[in-house]
């Protein structure tokens, strides 16, 4: 009875988060929102004047990559979207911080603490509010890689593994996408997201991975593991 009167409680934020999902699905996060996210990080870490040239060259680098269309729909066309702005922003920061992995770096930290962070630590919250997190996650885990990460970007198969789930991913969009466009030095950046979105997850929730496609390997080997 106190997991259902839980449950119940939690389900105005899970279906907040849906509906969350669903918007961005179908109208990706505009230019003047996301550089309104990330200024306030760019300026924290290289101050006024330089963020705004950033933000100026950002915008350029943006309407560039906009030029090339798309006929992508549902969640795709928000990882489009996701993967235009990233690449735009790296753009601009290897132009004012120069080429290289100090550019990559930033553009990860940018994203993250200006557009990921917030939702990663709201479903950490949710997630450690019931009494076994991991057997939640185990549960809804298949339908968010159906519809938030959905074939054709993705491929993937599910395993399972001894006192955990896995997933080979043999395809990513992301990997697919910035080596298309010249960037492959970019990819770790949002390899990456995965990692700092895990370690807002409860403990019951391990998350490990061993290889990347970003790196060469044939698949991303995500690992779940339950611990107490």
């Amino acid at each position: 009875m106190a997991r259902s009167k839980r449950g119940k409680r939690l389900l105005p934020i899970v279906l907040a988060g849906l509906g969350v999902l669903t918007v961005l699905a179908h109208k990706p996060l505009s230019r003047r929102i996301i550089e309104v996210l990330a200024r306030k990080e760019l300026e924290k870490r290289w101050g006024s004047e330089a963020a705004q040239r950033i933000l100026i060259t950002f915008r350029k680098e943006h309407e560039e990559l906009l030029k090339e269309g798309s006929d992508a729909r549902g969640m795709m066309r928000f990882h489009l979207a996701a993967a235009r702005q990233g690449l735009a922003l790296y753009r601009a920061l290897a132009r004012e911080l120069g080429e290289g992995e100090s550019a990559v770096d930033a553009t990860h930290r940018v994203m993250w603490e200006a557009f990921l962070k917030t939702p990663s630590v709201c479903m950490g919250y949710v997630l450690g509010r019931y009494r076994d997190p991991f057997d939640v996650y185990a549960r809804g885990v298949d339908w968010v890689n159906a519809h938030v990460f959905p074939s054709p970007g993705w491929d993937r198969s599910r395993l399972e593994v001894e006192g955990g789930i896995g997933f080979d991913y043999t395809r990513c969009f992301y990997n697919d996408y910035l080596r298309e466009k010249g960037a492959p030095e970019l990819i770790p950046a949002f390899c990456e997201m995965d990692v700092r979105q895990a370690e807002c997850f409860p403990s019951q929730i391990e998350f490990q991975r061993t290889k990347t496609l970003s790196t060469g390997s044939d698949i991303c080997d995500f690992r779940f593991y339950h611990r107490d």
